[in-house]
């Protein structure tokens, strides 16, 4: 079993993001592959569990880490976002459907302290072995097109000829601040409390929120619909982050600090993309999954929360990493 060790911290000056203004931040990456691989949830293993469906980073694998995703290609239309995208492949009558491309907004949900997404952290959103319908603040189908979306549900609607499917995932924006990774692949984040805008105290640091649209063009209809992890109700999304760290901390401060709505992305036909899930009710809970442990990964120059002067920040700090 490999598991990810802890942080061993060190300050290397205090540069706290204060505002979490509202503004925001997109990117938009095509589909490149499919594959029986899951590099987050089985490193190393081929084939994995189920099919998954990839999207920015050319060279995604079963063997992908940080350093070989930053090596890669992409076909994000930011170049400096290197991050593999995936979700389960969607079957139509047992037929795999072709996606387009994945539409990522990076945002603050109006929390303050919104720190940077630290480069190398891997996150999963949604249940793979869920029996009953999950919470659409966390995963959800949506019918969208320049008509305007319609509201995100649990299971697939129909949408007609003139509308097209797609798959919302919310991931979580909170972060333990010290493991990019965790031995069951969630528990290192978490949801904020929607109530509150606050993260909880074993996730004390409010990273950058990542909402994903995974977009199918050529699918209208919801009936006739499976995953290839299972019944359209194991609905997941994974997330290897490999931006450039400067540019991610350049366009967190430059747009979402600075309340500033920054596009830096191209959909196709005209299509206006729709709202991103938004949180209600209580804060989702991650359900950890028992496959096998993931890798571990340098941390440099990230956000974490330290003790100054006897009063807890959010800062940025490098280390190594201990076992």
């Amino acid at each position: 079993m490999r598991s990810q060790p802890p942080h061993s911290k060190s300050l290397c000056g205090m540069s706290p993001h204060s505002t979490g203004a509202g503004g925001s931040f997109e990117v938009v990456c095509a589909y490149t592959h499919s594959d029986q691989v899951d590099p987050i949830v089985q490193p190393g293993v081929k084939p994995s569990g189920h099919m998954h469906d990839f999207f920015g980073n050319v060279t995604t694998d079963q063997n992908s880490v940080l350093a070989s995703l930053l090596a890669g290609g992409t076909t994000c239309k930011r170049p400096q976002d290197k991050s593999g995208y995936w979700v389960p492949q969607v079957l139509h009558n047992g037929i795999a459907v072709t996606p387009s491309l994945v539409h990522v907004y990076y945002n603050s949900e109006g929390r303050s302290n919104v720190q940077p997404l630290p480069t190398g952290l891997e996150v999963v959103a949604g249940n793979h072995d869920a029996t009953a319908p999950q919470s659409t603040s966390v995963v959800a189908w949506q019918c969208s097109d320049n008509l305007g979306p319609t509201v995100p549900q649990a299971t697939p609607p129909s949408c007609g000829p003139d509308r097209n499917l797609k798959i919302l995932v919310r991931f979580p924006e909170c972060w333990d601040g010290v493991h990019l990774t965790s031995s069951d692949h969630q528990s290192h984040m978490a949801y904020y409390d929607p109530h509150t805008k606050q993260c909880d105290p074993a996730h004390p640091v409010p990273v950058v929120g990542a909402n994903a649209e995974f977009k199918y063009p050529s699918l209208h209809d919801g009936t006739g619909l499976t995953l290839s992890s299972g019944s359209v109700l194991t609905l997941h999304g994974d997330f290897f982050d490999a931006w450039s760290q400067a540019e991610m901390d350049n366009l967190t401060a430059g747009c979402i600090d600075a309340g500033a709505k920054c596009g830096g992305s191209t959909e196709p036909s005209g299509i206006t993309p729709g709202p991103v899930l938004a949180p209600t009710g209580t804060a989702p809970k991650l359900t950890p999954s028992t496959t096998t442990p993931i890798h571990s990964t340098p941390l440099q120059d990230v956000p974490c929360t330290v003790l100054l002067n006897g009063v807890q920040q959010v800062g940025r700090c490098t280390g190594t990493l201990t076992s």
